[in-house]
């Protein structure tokens, strides 16, 4: 899962927002 790991490099509101992004499309992709 390097989106997380990338998301929680940032630690900024940015990273967070990044990770947050990441992570509904990472489901998306799982779903599909």
């Amino acid at each position: 899962m390097g989106g997380v790991d990338f998301g929680e490099i940032g630690g900024n509101e940015l990273g967070s927002d990044k990770h947050e992004r990441k992570k509904e499309s990472m489901e998306i992709y799982c779903n599909e």
